[in-house]
């Protein structure tokens, strides 16, 4: 059994370390990615999208936007933007010819990776979207949000970071990684 390196200065490539809670970045959630009827271009930018709305049920970021975040083509963003249409996880909502709003639709499929915290018992409703945060979330999480840039309203890039490591442990690093 190989050694984890225990601070942040400590990595080096090829070791072995353990990656929860150390990266900002989109996530798409497990029933989406193991769904076989959507390719693997539109559940990342399904993730992509859900990380532009943040705490919103909408955003707007353009396909150049999209397509430089994704490290593809307009065009392709284009053709899966259409597919998660086609397939209900989103609505296109037009305000002029080169400007529009995505709205995420609550799709049933979500329904299998909801967090339990997200779930009330008395009502639970595989219908109904759960965008609420438990009371009882854990300090961690918590912590973990105020961290992302797009819920501080500031840039990563300009700002230092704080990177937990091995459960309550912190180091400070400028940047991003």
């Amino acid at each position: 059994m190989s050694a984890c390196a225990s601070t942040l200065t400590d990595l080096r490539p090829g070791q072995p370390f353990i990656p929860k809670m150390m990266f900002y970045g989109s996530m798409v959630p497990d029933s989406v990615m193991s769904l076989r009827t959507l390719k693997e271009g539109p559940k990342l930018l399904l993730a992509r999208l859900y990380k532009f709305a943040g705490d919103k049920d909408r955003c707007n970021p353009s396909l150049r936007s999209l397509a430089k975040a994704l490290g593809t083509s307009e065009d392709k963003v284009g053709r899966w933007l259409k597919d998660l249409e086609r397939h209900g996880f989103i609505r296109t909502v037009r305000h002029a010819r080169k400007e529009a709003e995505r709205l995420l639709l609550w799709h049933s499929e979500l329904s299998a990776s909801l967090r339990p915290e997200t779930i009330g018992d008395s009502q639970h409703d595989s219908a109904k979207p759960r965008n609420h945060i438990n009371k009882d979330e854990s300090a961690e999480l918590r912590n973990h949000a105020l961290m992302i840039p797009q819920n501080r309203g500031d840039d990563s890039a300009k700002t230092a970071s704080v990177i937990p490591q091995n459960r309550g442990s912190h180091i400070k690093t400028e940047g991003h990684i």
